[in-house]
Order: C-alpha cells, then sequence, then structure tokens
C-alpha cells in the first residue's frame, strides 16, 4: 500500500514538472519572437534595394508610411549627389514639397526623359514585406523591400540636372528679355510662369523671379484707356501700354445708367463702341463706362455724352430792333438786330429769315383797332452762326429799302412774324422755327 501511493506520487511529481517545464518553454520562444525582427533582411544592405519601414494604428496605415520612408529615401540619395553640382539646393526639412514642385515644372515645361518618376513610387513594385504587432506601443510595424538600382539613381540625377539647366534657361528668357509685346495676354502669361517658378526657386534665384513678375504686374497695370473719337451714339479707343498700342482677347465690361449697350468691334487696336441714349434724360448720369478686368485690378474710362448735342431749338422773343438812313426812295442801309433764345449749347448757323410785319392802328371813323399786313421780306444768305446756350443776338444788314412810313413804329404799332432757317454747323442739318406776334421796333 505503501509502495502504492509511492508510485501515485512520483507520477503526479513528474506529470507536474513536465507541465512547468513546457509552460515556461512555451513562454521564453513568445517572448524571443517579440524581441527579435521577423524578417532577416530589414538590417541587411542589399545592392538594387531599399528598406522602408512604416508604423502605424493599422495595416495599412503602417504600409503606406513604409512607402513614404522609401520615396524620402530616394530623394535622399539624389539630394546628396546633386547639392553644389546644380542650382538648385535641396534641404531636408523642405525635399517633398521642392520635389514636387519640380515634378510640377516637369509637368509644364519638360519632356520626360526618365523612367523614374519618384510621384509614382508604388506597392506594386514592392518584392518582399513583412510585419507584426508592436505590443508596447499598441501600433502596427511594417517593413517593404522596394527595388532602386545604382542606374536608376544616376538616370534620375542625370534628369534632374537636366530639368534645372532648363529652369535656369527659362529664368534668363523670362527675367532678361526686352517685352514688345502687342497682345495683354503675353504679359499675362509671362507672369504666371514667373509664379510658378517662384514656387519651385530658393535663394537669390527666387528674387530676381519675383522682382521681374513685379515689375511685369506694374507694367499691365499701368495700361490705359485713350480715347480715339466720341460722337453721340459711338465712340472708338484704343489701349497703351506707355507709347505702345496693345491689344487683348479680353472683350470688356461696358455699361450706362441709361444708354442702351449696342455693338462692341475690334479692328486691330482700335476698339469702337455703340449706343442709344434716346431715352436719356438731361442731368441723369450720362456716359458710357468701359471696364477691363486685368490681373488682380480693374482699368477703366467714361466716355461721357451730351443728349442734346445735334439738337438745335431757337425761339424769336424779340423785339426786332432797325434803324437806317433816310433816302429818296424810303429808308436805306436798313440794321436789323433780332433777340434769338438758343435752347442747347450745340452750335449753328442762321442762313436766311423771312419776315411779315403787320400794323396795326386805331380807325379815326370806328375808333376801332384796325391791322394790315405787309408784304413778306426775304433776307438771305445772312450766314451767322450762333454759338452758346441761352440769349443771342442776330445782326445783320439788309439790301432792300422800306417804306418810311409803313414800317415806322413811331406812326404803327408794328409786330412781325416769320421763319427761322438755320443749318446745323458740324452736320449740315437744316432746321427751320417759327416766330409769330414780335415787337417792332424802327428809329424812324
Amino acid at each position: 500500500m505503501t509502495n502504492l501511493v509511492r508510485i501515485i506520487f512520483i507520477s503526479l511529481f513528474t506529470s507536474l514538472m513536465v507541465g512547468l517545464m513546457v509552460s515556461c518553454s512555451n513562454t521564453r520562444h513568445t517572448t524571443k519572437h517579440e524581441e527579435e525582427p521577423p524578417c532577416l533582411w530589414i538590417y541587411e544592405i542589399e545592392p538594387g534595394y531599399i528598406t522602408g519601414e512604416g508604423i502605424g494604428n493599422s495595416i495599412t496605415e503602417a504600409k503606406e508610411e513604409a512607402l513614404k520612408s522609401v520615396r524620402t529615401q530616394i530623394i535622399g540619395s539624389v539630394a546628396q549627389n546633386i547639392n553644389g553640382q546644380t542650382s538648385i539646393e535641396l534641404q531636408n526639412s523642405n525635399i517633398n514639397s521642392q520635389l514636387s514642385s519640380i515634378e510640377k515644372f516637369k509637368s509644364i515645361y519638360s519632356e520626360q526623359t526618365s523612367s523614374i518618376n519618384l510621384n509614382g513610387i508604388s506597392l506594386l513594385n514592392v518584392v518582399d514585406y513583412c510585419h507584426r504587432q508592436d505590443l508596447s506601443a499598441g501600433k502596427i510595424r511594417y517593413w517593404i523591400k522596394y527595388p532602386f538600382s545604382e542606374e536608376q539613381l544616376q538616370e534620375l540625377i542625370e534628369e534632374w540636372k537636366k530639368i534645372d539647366q532648363e529652369i535656369t534657361d527659362k529664368i534668363k528668357t523670362l527675367c532678361n528679355q526686352e517685352r514688345n509685346y502687342t497682345l495683354i495676354e503675353s504679359y499675362i502669361r509671362d507672369i504666371e510662369e514667373l509664379t510658378r517658378l517662384e514656387t519651385i526657386l530658393q535663394g537669390s534665384r527666387k528674387d530676381a523671379v519675383v522682382i521681374a513678375r513685379q515689375r511685369i504686374v506694374a507694367s499691365v497695370h499701368s495700361m490705359r484707356i485713350v480715347p480715339v473719337s466720341n460722337q453721340q451714339g459711338i465712340f472708338s479707343f484704343k489701349l497703351m501700354l506707355g507709347s505702345m498700342e496693345v491689344s487683348t482677347y479680353q472683350k470688356p465690361e461696358i455699361t450706362s445708367s441709361c444708354a442702351s449697350i449696342g455693338t462692341f468691334t475690334r479692328n486691330g487696336f482700335l476698339n469702337t463702341v455703340t449706343y442709344d441714349c434716346s431715352e436719356c434724360t438731361f442731368g441723369s448720369q450720362n456716359f458710357v463706362l468701359v471696364k477691363y478686368k486685368l490681373l488682380f485690378e480693374e482699368i477703366g474710362a467714361r466716355f461721357f455724352f451730351d443728349i442734346t448735342e445735334n439738337k438745335i431749338n431757337v425761339t424769336v422773343p424779340g423785339p426786332i430792333l432797325l434803324s437806317g438812313q433816310l433816302g429818296a426812295n424810303g429808308i436805306t442801309n436798313i440794321k436789323f438786330l433780332i433777340h434769338l433764345f438758343s435752347e442747347y449749347s450745340y452750335p449753328f448757323i442762321v442762313e436766311s429769315i423771312e419776315i411779315t410785319p403787320t400794323k396795326y392802328w386805331n380807325s379815326f371813323w370806328t375808333g376801332s383797332l384796325q391791322s394790315e399786313r405787309l408784304p413778306t421780306i426775304i433776307f438771305h444768305n445772312i450766314d451767322q452762326e450762333i454759338k452758346g446756350k441761352g440769349e443771342q443776338n442776330l445782326y445783320f444788314l439788309a439790301s432792300c429799302n422800306l417804306s418810311r412810313s409803313n414800317h415806322s413804329s413811331k406812326e404803327y404799332s408794328l409786330t412781325a412774324s416769320g421763319t427761322l432757317f438755320c443749318r446745323s454747323k458740324q452736320t449740315g442739318e437744316r432746321f427751320s422755327f417759327q416766330f409769330r406776334d414780335v415787337e417792332w421796333r424802327s428809329s424812324w
């Protein structure tokens, strides 16, 4: 019985020790696996390959970080080889942003000369990878093995040098050239190219580009709208940069507070606008505004119009004053002075005038007022210019003789009616204005 108990005890003890040994063995294996990297190639330097490492909250995030690590290492290799050899200065703090600018320059100006495109680094090119969970940080650690040979590095360096030379040539062209463009869009194109270069360059080359850009911007903003002609309903103008005529594909903004805008035409450097101002009233904002939007500023010019332009309206408030000399055949060398009123300031010519006098008297027998219309008198070739708005005087010498008694305001009360014949000085258009019962005064 005692031997049986001893056998059972020995068996239980042996089983317990074996279990403890297995448990301890498993614990040591797990600890070793966590402390050692899961892939042997992680710390190896293998020609033609780059090892990228990334850490993230997920496998996807860690994988992208590993890809960024590869990209940074490639850029660093290029930077070490080209700094001091080209005028592009790569700094570790902004390598990625400068690379992006170089790639942008290539897409705008340069042909792709290399099969290497740093923006095209992809997980599809990865030849090996591994990952594990970092228990201490609660993150995923990811490694990738990316192919990148010495030949590829040299090809990329040569491409970078070529692009740098292209940038240098572009700067010389844009900063040093004499601009005699006749098209505003050509100036704007240079400004846009200099702005793009500004984001790529560093140091003195960037300063030169900034100065050149500011100089061209100031030149464009100095463009002027110069009137060529301006008549009611139509005007024309040119665009000037200094003493040079320029043009633009841009159609200007043309507005007016009362006029209706008609057409805009461009013939070489001459720009013409038509409009209708028939609905405009006196005292309103009577002008047409022409405005161009260039870069960050606007340039504009007002073309004023006078709604009274080409308009003539004349009244004869009187009196009509006459003076002359008494001769054998009546009154001779008669001088006429007629008081006029011009409603508008537009100049016109008085060509001729027809006057029909009427004399009035009280009948000796009946005591009633009697009247008699005298023969019409026509005065040709007066040709006197009337300028300005308001009261005016028409003065001329008559070539005919008048009756001393019939045409005397001292013997009769006289009035005159008739017609004034006028001509526009500028257009030649003819007008006629009638007047009635104007006072007639004679010096005899």
